[in-house]
């Protein structure tokens, strides 16, 4: 059997994985305004309001031809794109 002797500094345990480094980044573009966070937080709370967590979570996130958008977005841009997602929600949830 052949010995691998590792250089001088270098861990000589092979056998042991190794922890990935983990590296975080900011992120990149602009945040978004208290008031689009706000507009947004209230969309997600209609939303999960009148369906369980996943039925939610896809209704935001999914475009929506009505909208022309995703309904998060919609919301988030103004108080009237709030309105249209809010209305949206009404009709489909039946109230």
């Amino acid at each position: 059997m052949i010995e691998v002797i590792p250089p001088a500094g270098v861990d000589s345990d092979i056998s042991r994985p190794r922890p990935a480094k983990r590296r975080f980044h900011r992120a990149s573009g602009e945040r978004a305004s208290p008031e689009t966070v706000e507009r947004q937080a209230e969309a997600a709370r209609l939303a999960f309001t009148k369906f369980d967590g996943a039925e939610a979570r896809a209704f935001l996130n999914t475009h929506h031809v009505a909208l022309g958008g995703r309904p998060i977005d919609v919301a988030g841009a103004d108080a009237a794109g709030l309105r249209r997602v809010a209305d949206v929600l009404v009709a489909t949830a039946g109230g």
